[in-house]
Formats: C-alpha cells, structure tokens, sequence
C-alpha cells in the first residue's frame, strides 16, 4: 500500500502542478500482474451526491485490491481543543468559516483505510501548488471518518 501511494501523491502533485486542479476520480488497482493492472472511473458527475458516491466507492472496493479515490475537498484543521462532543454539532468544512481547499486521496485496500490531505496554497501573483502531504485519521488507532471512509452496505 505504502508504495502505491508514494506513487499516486507524486502524480496528483504533477498534474495539480501542470492544470492548478485534480478533477475527482477513482483508480482501481487489480493484483500485480493482472492485465490490465489499473482502471480510472470519472466521478466528477457523482460529486453533486456523496451518499451515493459512497455508496459506488463501497461496490467498486470490493472488487478491487486497491481503489483510491482522488478530489478537490474543502476541510477544517481542528486546534484540538474542541470537546468530540461538538464535532457533530460543527458546520460543514464547506460552511465553515475557518475551512481551506485540499485535495484528498482516500485509499481502500482491502480492511485498511487511509486518508491524506495536501493543502492548496494559491498565493495572489503565483500558481497554485499543493503544501506537503498528510495522512489524517487512521493513526495510533484513532478511526478514520466521513462517509467516504464508512463501510456502507452494498444493496438497501
């Protein structure tokens, strides 16, 4: 996994360094030496419901060893002094008035979730660039969250 990611953080960083964007899609990775070894799925028209996102993103990861779901996300930086009891009570991070674009890389393999975040920085006399990556959730057992995160049922 940790390979796969390396790589796939190296190519959203070219090509939001090339276009100043990274459209939503989703790669699909079948075992090594399968043929073909990757799949791209655009879902960009998806973007508009993300319960149903999820729901596509919960069948596709299935079927995959590894699928990683790649957007443009808004997101909140938390001080770490807020009660978890106030978390739910929080605006969305697209409300929030403290909210900063990213873009995201949400990685399913198998059980193992991982999300990562790199902040878009858009200075007013330069292009925009991506700040070095994070890995948010997931660490020292803490849980990774949101609905892109959810193991969701597959049929309703």
């Amino acid at each position: 996994m940790k390979d796969r990611i390396e790589t796939i953080k190296k190519i959203v960083g070219e090509i939001f360094e090339r276009d100043g964007r990274a459209a939503p899609v989703a790669l699909m990775f079948m075992p090594q030496g399968s043929n073909p070894e990757l799949s791209v799925m655009p879902t960009g028209e998806l973007m508009g419901n993300k319960d149903l996102l999820a729901r596509v993103l919960s069948v596709v990861r299935q079927k995959f060893e590894t699928v990683v779901f790649v957007t443009e996300s808004w997101m909140v930086k938390l001080d770490g002094k807020t009660p978890e009891s106030q978390l739910d009570k929080m605006p969305a991070p697209s409300k929030h008035p403290d909210r900063t674009e990213a873009v995201t890389l949400v990685v399913y393999e198998g059980d193992n979730i991982k999300m990562l975040m790199a902040e878009i920085k858009r200075p007013d006399a330069a292009k925009p660039f991506l700040a070095p990556w994070e890995e948010i959730g997931g660490k020292d057992g803490e849980r990774v969250g949101g609905r892109l995160a959810e193991r969701l049922p597959t049929q309703n």
